[in-house]
């Protein structure tokens, strides 16, 4: 079944290149990688909008205060 005791620890990406399950893992890296990085931008620009909001919101309040 293996032919080594280093084709246990290998990933399908590792072991053989060229071969098909080496490319099916490849892609389906790749694919996550194109779902998950566009969605931590989107959270992390969520976050960054937030925070100058609050920050926006924060000076409108100390001029309304020493206005007053």
């Amino acid at each position: 079944m293996f032919t080594s005791f280093s084709s246990l620890l290998a990933c399908a990406v590792c072991m053989s290149p060229g071969h098909r399950t080496t490319e099916a893992v490849g892609y389906a890296i790749l694919a996550l990688l194109l779902i998950m990085v566009p969605m931590f931008i989107g959270v992390v620009a969520f976050f960054v909008r937030l925070n100058r909001r609050a920050k926006a919101y924060a000076q409108e309040e100390a001029l309304e205060i020493a206005s007053s």
